[in-house]
């Protein structure tokens, strides 16, 4: 342990106590003043990269949704498609079908899903795009056929034999 010092006069001490004080806190600011110097331009340089990167990414995303914005936009315009087909696909059943719940489909389309009472059911459907196929299901035996139409309307008679569905196609002329 220091001993304390005794001073002849109150004076001296104060202004050896005071110069010494003054040169401690003028060393500690001028080491504080460095670290801050070096300190904050590290700092700054970090921040700016930072500041950058982030700027950087955010206007990335901002592209990449007006990009997407546009395209879906223009791909939706152009999948617009309005032709009109005039062939008609007239489709009926066979005596085979009587009494047999029966569900047809054309492109995923219903078109009727009911019991057949009689074989004079005729369904007549304006084709509606540029392939098409036919899906014949009988719920009863449980059994699924499909069949791909010509491209030009027809006449469809299916037919059940032996628990197989078949189609004959007769073209207009």
């Amino acid at each position: 342990m220091c001993k304390p010092r005794t001073f002849s006069s109150f004076s001296t001490a104060k202004i050896q106590i005071t110069a010494t004080t003054t040169k401690i806190y003028q060393k500690k600011e001028y080491f504080c003043t460095l670290f801050r110097l070096i300190m904050s331009k590290k700092a700054q340089k970090s921040n700016k990269q930072f500041l950058y990167g982030t700027g950087a990414l955010a206007f990335g995303v901002i592209c990449i949704v007006f990009l997407f914005i546009y395209l879906t936009t223009n791909l939706s315009k152009a999948k617009v498609n309005n032709e009109a087909y005039g062939d008609i696909y007239q489709i009926e059943f066979s005596k085979n079908f009587i009494g047999d719940s029966t569900t047809v489909y054309i492109n995923d389309s219903l078109l009727w899903s009911a019991k057949v009472n009689t074989d004079t059911i005729k369904i007549r459907v304006n084709r509606f795009s540029e392939q098409n196929m036919l899906m014949v299901s009988d719920h009863e035996k449980e059994i699924t056929s499909s069949f791909n139409l010509a491209n030009q309307g027809a006449r469809l008679i299916l037919d059940k034999q032996a628990g197989f569905i078949s189609v004959t196609t007769i073209t207009w002329e």
